[in-house]
């Protein structure tokens, strides 16, 4: 029974692993963004056509002409790609953490997926062709898998093989799979691939051996191994080559040893071994109990791969990229695919317009603004940077609809700048105006219509930037705690504040009727969990609002009466909040070393986490349509579609230019609809008039996503007569006559 147990825990702990490698649920990964994309671990070859890792992706690249090889394709993943290897017209693709995939690239243009195992556990994997069978060797810490993947549509698992150790290396030459674990060298005869037999093991007698690389030529294993032996003046540690003649696998033999010689990985050919060991060495084999040093190819220092095509050697260089070298006498450099090495982080991301707004590298010294045009979701382009130069690393930023982005900065002792930086054309992005004003510290900014919201954590600041090149202060509010944080809604300001001597927050509800002069609804106190409030964001008549370690909800439908509805914890104890977004009845809430989470917060009463997207790196995400960008310190920038949206809305095509409708009915009585269509994110004011030019009512006054609208005017208690409506949209603007006839 307790056996039982026992099993049914390890079983339990598999699935657990199993399913966190799960990288979504009800999410579409599209495309990601990244400055650097290296390094390449692993290259294979087919002919002229080359596939390689590199950092999260693989690529494909065309050495026709080795002095100026051409990129095919890429795909990116959502983890470290650690090994690539070809057979027929398939490559399978080892991910850190993910699992392995196996794609049809007969076709390099147009690349598919035909088998995806998610397993985290999965340490190696080897390839072996007979013939008419293919087998897929998949290598786990104490146990080995065998798949036949002739039709990898059908894999079909054939062995779950115990090994009872922690596996180290593996390789495969004929009919023998050795493995190297802790001190020994173990032989497997797999001649009937469904019944693997044990023949033989060897035993290093060393203090404390630890098992490293292991490559096969013909009846020979070469082996590394690194030991430590107590001496005088203590332990001593060295890394050995060893070579073992396996011609009995029954019996292996140690025939020799070479001290601080490491090979690390490598490929026989004929009498001659290629390895990589850091940099490119080519040893004679002719005698392979004594291999001869031939030839040293000076890498990076950072080589880890190599395969063989002809007379040419194709190298995975970490930090140059692929390298290709004629083998043919000396080894000599014809070609070479690098890629652009830049430190990059994005911490925060912003969509307007069909273009993401990028900060990165804010504590790695890059210090840049990016644009990135997302037309194409799966296929990200930047158009646009600039540096950005602050004396302080601490930042705000928002992107508005009037074609500006604006900045917060610390300049100097209580000075803040506020920047305008001209974004109408993102391949050219430029500083066009700022102001300095007072303030010891920044923490947040909102642009909402033509005003500007500043936090500067006692307080926040109002900016008129109807003029975008001349911003005007024009109002500043005070909390009693405060101010941190500000999103804005149909005419509502949220503001969480927390000042540095006290854990203790709240957050307040203004009216922003007269945008310089907000007027105080409500304020709550926020649960005090000895942490800061993080972030906070407003929609669907809800105000969510997280710290490091919980998120909050309230129901702010009654603005002037807030009610607390719930709380969400996190995945892990260990993790934290970052980042929190609305967009229409889904809350995506950033969680550390999780990524992204989705909420239904369309029911108040009964809200529900229904999708996720797995990025251990996230800090930030931003949600338009049935998209959401998803900005990371290691990964980059993320674009990855909701399909709870695509499949409960019908997708409508998106207006291609402003409209104003003529309202319907009309004449009406009391009541008439108003449609207006924009094809742009736009700051929205539709406003009736009468005759005289008198304001009778504001019916929209807030920013707007791309989309068709409908609204409702009731005329109820107003004269029979003719009345306009008139639709402001950034630029736009278009006046139309409505009868009310009673």
């Amino acid at each position: 029974m307790v056996r039982q147990i026992a099993y049914a825990i390890i079983y339990l702990f598999l699935l657990q692993g199993l399913a966190l490698s799960q990288s979504s649920y009800n999410t579409t990964f599209l495309s990601r963004w990244l400055a650097n994309e290296g390094p390449v671990t692993s290259v294979d070859t087919r002919g002229d056509t080359v596939y390689f890792s590199s950092g999260f992706n693989l690529k494909i690249a065309d050495f026709t002409n080795p002095s100026n090889p051409i990129l095919l394709n890429k795909i990116a993943y959502l983890s470290n790609v650690t090994k690539v290897r070809l057979y027929d017209k398939y490559v399978i693709i080892q991910r850190h953490n993910y699992g392995i995939k196996v794609l049809d690239v007969e076709d390099p243009m147009n690349i598919e997926e035909v088998y995806d195992l998610p397993d985290p556990f999965i340490k190696n994997f080897e390839i072996k062709d007979d013939g008419d069978t293919v087998y897929l060797y998949l290598i786990y810490s104490n146990f080995f898998k065998t798949l036949i993947v002739t039709d990898p549509q059908f894999p079909q698992q054939i062995v779950n093989y115990p090994l009872n150790v922690n596996v180290a290396d593996l390789a495969i030459a004929g009919d023998i799979l050795a493995i190297i674990y802790s001190s020994w060298v173990k032989l497997i005869d797999i001649s009937n691939p469904a019944l693997p037999d044990p023949t033989g093991e060897y035993e290093f007698i060393y203090d404390e051996p630890y098992a490293r690389y292991l490559i096969i030529d013909n009846n020979y294993i070469y082996t590394t191994f690194q030991f430590t032996v107590s001496g005088p003046g203590g332990f001593h540690t060295w890394d050995e080559l060893n070579i073992l003649d396996i011609s009995n696998p029954s019996s292996p033999i140690l025939v020799s040893s070479f001290p601080d010689v490491i090979w690390r990985n490598g490929i026989s050919v004929f009498d001659r071994a290629y390895i990589v060991n850091e940099n490119f060495e080519i040893y004679d084999l002719s005698n392979p109990v004594q291999p001869q040093l031939l030839h040293t190819f000076i890498t990076s220092g950072t080589a880890s791969d190599i395969t063989i095509q002809g007379n040419n050697a194709f190298i995975a260089d970490g930090v140059n990229g692929v390298l290709e070298v004629d083998i043919t006498d000396a080894p000599e450099l014809i070609g070479q695919y690098s890629f652009e090495v830049e430190e990059c982080e994005i911490i925060e991301v912003k969509e307007v317009n069909s273009y993401a707004f990028l900060i990165d590298g804010w504590y790695y010294g890059a210090n840049k603004f990016r644009a990135i045009d997302v037309s194409d979701p799966n296929n990200p382009i930047q158009v646009g940077e600039m540096p950005l130069i602050s004396t302080d690393f601490k930042y705000a930023f928002d992107v508005a609809a009037n074609g500006y982005a604006y900045f917060l900065t610390i300049v100097g002792n209580n000075v803040v700048r506020l920047h305008t930086i001209d974004v109408q054309d993102p391949n050219n992005l430029e500083e066009v105006a700022y102001i300095d004003f007072a303030g010891t510290d920044i923490s947040d900014l909102y642009v909402y219509g033509n005003h500007l919201y500043a936090c500067i954590v006692t307080s926040f600041v109002i900016f008129d930037i109807s003029d975008p090149l001349n911003p005007v202060v024009c109002g500043t509010v005070t909390p009693d705690k405060g101010s941190r944080l500000i999103d804005i809604k149909d005419d509502l300001a949220f503001v969480s504040s927390r000042l540095y001597n006290s854990w203790n927050s709240k957050f307040y509800i203004y009216d922003l009727s007269d945008p310089c002069d907000p007027n105080e609804l409500s304020s709550v106190e926020i649960p005090n969990t000895s942490d800061r409030v993080i972030d906070l964001s407003a929609g669907s008549g809800l105000l969510n609002i997280i710290r490091s370690s919980r998120g909050y909800v309230y129901d702010v439908s009654d603005p002037n009466n807030p009610v607390f509805l719930q709380t969400i914890e996190k995945t892990n104890f260990h993790h934290q909040f970052f980042d929190v977004n609305v967009y229409r009845d889904y809350l995506y809430l950033t969680e550390s070393t999780y990524g992204i989470r989705i909420f239904d917060i369309g029911d108040a009463q009964n809200i529900e986490e229904v999708a996720y997207h797995r990025n251990l790196g996230a800090l930030s995400t931003d949600a338009f349509s049935n998209k959401f960008y998803v900005a990371s310190r290691e990964l980059g920038l993320e674009i990855v579609k909701n399909d709870l949206i695509t499949a409960v809305e019908k997708e409508k095509a998106l207006p291609t230019q402003f409209t104003l409708s003529q309202n319907y009915p009309n004449p009406f009585n009391p009541s008439t609809k108003i449609n207006y269509q924009l094809p742009e994110i736009s700051f929205v004011a539709l406003k009736i008039y009468d005759v005289l030019g008198n304001e009778i009512a504001t019916l929209v006054n807030e920013e707007k996503p791309v989309g068709e609208y409908e609204v409702e005017f009731d005329g109820k208690g107003l004269p029979s007569g003719i009345y306009l409506y008139r639709l402001q949209a950034g630029n736009y603007s278009e006046v139309r006559k409505m009868v009310l006839l009673k």
